[in-house]
């Protein structure tokens, strides 16, 4: 059976701008326990008062997660690395800033009475993993920290703001020591100390450091013993134990850390480890007070992670909920006492930031996550599989296709729902049937359970066999089974203790081509068995409706699509009875039959003891009749059923809503508004708006870009009108509407239903102006072959960016990106051009002058070392010289001393010197003057 699309978008185009492009920088989680004196504030708030701790404390609670649906419609938008805390004076839980997979956020956001709201646009500057916790001796919402990055340089803050009901203020502290700028710290309030505790977190390592906040001074906290440096750990007041408890977190090695501290009288204890959940960093961390354990879910440790941990007087026990949410990082816990729930929302899913709200909490009837009563439903699809379970009195749903509006390549599911009660629930299940539609399912009364068999994901075709039992899904391994195939009939039949299966598509002997087939095969306790036709048999077709008629004893068959002979498809309305282990055309036994037709749907009504046959579609259009099969013959019900022309696939008979329920389609002139899970008779619950979407980067001032909104249910006929910002918003040149102005701005989409039925769902729209560049280049003038480093800074725009250059020097590419490095082989000036166009379709460009020089010759001795060598030598022929003139004069007055010794020896008649004859003793002392 094909199951018809079940939500519909309608567009209105509007001009958004685009906030500053930021990437998150390593990984971390901030954690907001809230101590029991925190709800004493309560009892003054209409309405709300303190949730009171379990008496027996020993008791292990049955646990249980609940999707809301204010997560996806109405709240904060897709985002991680957030902060988040129950603010008393509020009362409702806070969550402030982090990345959405492309910008940093600094807004404000309340969820109260299970809706989000926001709260403040101004405050600290946008950031992400920042410490935020409430403090109760200040009675405000203290924020630490964070970080954010922009052009691959990460900024780590080291503020300290408060949050009353006057706004965020930041605190400018008394003390003079301070922690020192970081991300990824933990940080809780110690109703014993009467202060907040910060430990650890990163600013490009891990920290190890430990201070207290009191009042307004940051004291450093260093008790003899200490847990080692590491971030993103869990951190939450035990309101049970009466002291903090931190696990684990990210350091440097191991890599990440499993280890329980606990937080008594000053001093740090390491608590044993043999109970404890795996090593990991970025979990989900606080206290619930409606459980009396403090509750631990998600994180990383490599590998994203979605188990549930609860510790209770020193134990760690698993909870293994049957379901639980998608694995994420980077999310945090605050108790909402308003609930009586622990809030999670968002978080890391591996590739993009979740906007889904989740809250977790004790009841009897909560035995794992499931969607609530308001909650989410299964999303847009076409195609997919869903059976009445007799053992459970509940239908099951799964697989399916969305062909987006928007052209985009088909998504194809492989999520299983729930529906009773009047509500969906969101089963998870390991293993499980891969993604496809097409698949066609029904119970199996021999098993106890749903059985699914096989469909396709738009390349291969399946024939695996499934059964769905207890709330999970488990394959059926066989030897033969019917050939691969999707949108055959398939119908459940008792009196063989069995299930009938007929038909269906195939791929066909050329690539991408498809044939039909027209085998009959009964299933019957694990086995499929080929079933010889008895006389004739249907011709080969996929998409029959088949249901067995209970007033009969057989399986009826109607219509479906054939192939032609020219290759071409055309629907059917022959009528077919499968009875006996033969089938039989009663074609023209029938009465008036149904005009022919495909994918409508076939369900037994046992009120009306008659096969209610509803839609389907021919090459005229789609069907709005309705038509009962009751003692062998057609009979029309209603003609004209809907004046919207609906389109129905799949649909089973609840007993418990004693009425046929179906995957309802509605057609608007505005666009197609496919109806939530729904009543035949009534047409199901009132309206609601799923979610409003807009372009994630956003656009820029001038630029136009859709909003969408995914709504369903109410009675037909249904408007849909949007609220705008404000002035600023004018009409543009094309069907939408220009902003003159950056900014973000919040929307409001309508959806108005018969009966003045109304519901609506808000987006923030985000404006950044007209993107401007500013090139750097390491140096303007480099010689040849030698790197040449040019980088774009963009300010402003649309990510993401892609650039383009012009009048590069030879030997540099032509990148797209931002950043340029070459080495340039040609002397010239160039006067390089660089243009950037960003997501919205925005140009901008701007140009650096760049020269590139000869290679500078080799380096020989400078005039400078010339000349000194010169003087050296210059100095050592001057001393040689000195030297001998000095030993010259020497010798000159030595000979003249000589000289005078012999004349005045000759003179005195003696012999010179030299002839061997001693002069007398005193002949040449001075003579005394003569007398007189």
């Amino acid at each position: 059976m094909h199951a018809q699309t079940v939500w519909v978008a309608l567009g209105v185009a509007l001009l958004l701008g685009v906030p500053p492009l930021g990437h998150v920088a390593g990984i971390g989680t901030l954690h907001d326990p809230v101590g029991s004196r925190h709800y004493d504030a309560l009892a003054g708030l209409p309405g709300l008062a303190a949730p009171a701790l379990p008496s027996n404390a020993t008791a292990q609670p049955t646990l249980g997660w609940t999707h809301l649906s204010p997560g996806a419609a109405h709240g904060p938008g897709r985002r991680t690395a957030y902060a988040i805390g129950f603010v008393p004076t509020f009362g409702g839980v806070v969550l402030f800033g982090g990345w959405d997979g492309h910008s940093y956020l600094g807004d404000t956001w309340l969820f109260r009475n299970g809706t989000w709201s926001l709260i403040e646009s101004n405050g600290p500057p946008p950031r992400a993993h920042a410490a935020m916790a409430f403090d109760d001796a200040i009675g405000g919402l203290v924020l630490f920290g964070g970080s954010s990055t922009a052009a691959n340089v990460t900024t780590y803050f080291g503020d300290t703001w408060n949050l009353s009901s006057s706004g965020w203020v930041q605190l400018h502290l008394v003390s003079v020591s301070h922690p020192q700028n970081r991300a990824s710290a933990a940080m809780a309030f110690d109703p014993e100390a009467r202060s907040l505790v910060l430990i650890g977190g990163t600013n490009g390592a891990p920290l190890a450091d430990a201070w207290t906040l009191r009042g307004f001074n940051w004291t450093p906290f260093a008790p003899a013993r200490a847990p080692p440096a590491r971030s993103g750990a869990a951190l939450a007041y035990d309101e049970s134990g009466g002291d903090l408890v931190l696990f684990g977190g990210e350091s440097t090695s191991p890599k990440y850390l499993g280890d329980t501290w606990r937080l008594q009288n000053a001093n740090w204890t390491l608590e044993p480890n043999s109970s404890a959940p795996p090593p990991r960093a970025d979990a989900a961390f606080g206290f619930d007070l409606a459980d009396g354990a403090l509750v631990l879910f998600g994180g990383t440790n490599g590998s994203l992670l979605h188990d549930t941990w609860f510790l209770r007087g020193g134990t760690w026990l698993p909870a293994r909920p049957p379901q639980s949410p998608p694995s994420v990082e980077e999310v945090q816990f605050a108790f909402d006492p308003t609930g009586g729930s622990m809030l999670l929302y968002g978080g890391w899913t591996g590739t993009a930031a979740s906007n889904q709200t989740w809250v977790f909490r004790a009841s009897p009837n909560a035995t794992g996550w499931e969607a609530a009563l308001t909650g989410p439903e299964p999303w847009s699809r076409s195609l997919s599989s869903l059976s009445f379970d007799r053992a459970t009195g509940q239908d099951v749903l799964f697989g399916g296709k969305n062909p987006f509006p928007s052209g985009a390549a088909d998504t194809y599911f492989g999520d299983t729902w729930v529906y009773g009660a009047g509500r969906w629930n969101a089963v998870s299940s390991n293993p499980a049937p891969s993604a496809r539609a097409g698949a066609v399912s029904a119970f199996d009364p021999s098993l106890g359970g749903v059985v699914l068999f096989g469909g396709m994901n738009g390349t291969t075709y399946y024939n695996d066999t499934w059964l769905f039992r207890n709330g999970s899904w488990n394959p059926i391994s066989m030897l033969h089974a019917p050939s691969p195939r999707a949108f055959a009939g398939l119908a459940e039949y008792p009196p063989a203790d069995g299930i009938l299966l007929f038909g269906g598509a195939t791929p066909g002997l050329t690539p991408g081509s498809v044939a039909f087939v027209q085998d009959s095969w009964l299933f019957h306790n694990r086995v499929w068995s080929p079933l010889a036709a008895a006389g004739t048999s249907p011709s080969p077709r996929d998409s029959p409706q088949m249901v067995f008629d209970a007033s009969s004893g057989g399986v009826v068959m109607f219509g479906g699509l054939q192939a032609s002979p020219a290759g071409t498809t055309f629907a059917l309305n022959d009528t077919w009875v499968f009875r006996h282990l033969g089938w039989t055309n009663r074609t023209t036994a029938v009465g008036s039959a149904p005009p022919a037709r495909s994918e409508g749907d076939l369900v037994f009504d046992p009120v009306a003891a008659a096969a209610v046959l509803f839609g389907g579609i021919a090459a005229s259009g789609r069907w709005t009749d309705l038509w009962e099969f009751a003692g062998g013959r057609w009979s029309m019900a209603c003609r004209g059923c809907d004046p919207t022309t609906p389109t129905i696939d799949p649909a089973v008979f609840d007993p418990g809503e004693g009425a046929v329920l179906a995957l309802a389609g509605y057609r608007l002139t505005s666009g197609d508004l496919f109806g939530r899970f729904a009543s035949m008779q009534a047409w199901g619950p009132e309206p609601f708006v799923q979610a409003t979407t807009v372009p994630v980067a956003g656009t820029d001032v001038g630029f136009p870009a859709r909003a969408v909104a995914w709504w369903g249910g109410g009675l037909p006929p249904a408007s849909i009108s949007w609220k705008l910002p404000n002035a600023s918003w004018v009409p543009g040149p094309t069907a939408g509407l220009l902003s003159r102005s950056a900014g973000n701005f919040t929307f409001t989409a309508t959806i108005s239903t018969a009966g003045n039925l109304t519901s609506t769902g808000t987006g923030i729209l985000r404006v950044h102006g007209l993107p401007t560049l500013r090139l750097i280049a390491a140096s303007l003038s480099v010689p040849v072959h030698t790197p040449l480093s040019i980088s774009v800074d963009v300010l402003g725009g649309t990510p993401p960016m892609t650039a383009s250059y012009q009048n590069l020097p030879n030997g540099c590419g032509a990148p797209a990106a931002l950043n340029l490095s070459c080495r340039p082989n040609a002397v010239g000036a160039y006067a390089i051009n660089v243009s950037v166009t960003d997501a919205a379709g925005a140009t901008t460009s701007t140009f650096l002058q760049v020269n590139v020089s000869p290679p500078r010759p080799v380096p020989g001795p400078s005039l400078l070392a010339k000349w000194g060598t010169v003087g050296v030598i210059a100095g050592v022929l001057l001393v040689i010289v000195g030297v001998l003139a000095y030993r010259r004069r020497e010798q000159i007055r030595r000979e003249r001393r000589r000289a005078a010794r012999r004349e005045a020896l000759e003179a005195m008649g003696l012999p010179p010197p030299g002839t061997g004859t001693k002069v007398p003793p005193g002949a040449l002392a001075p003579k005394p003057p003569p007398a007189g």
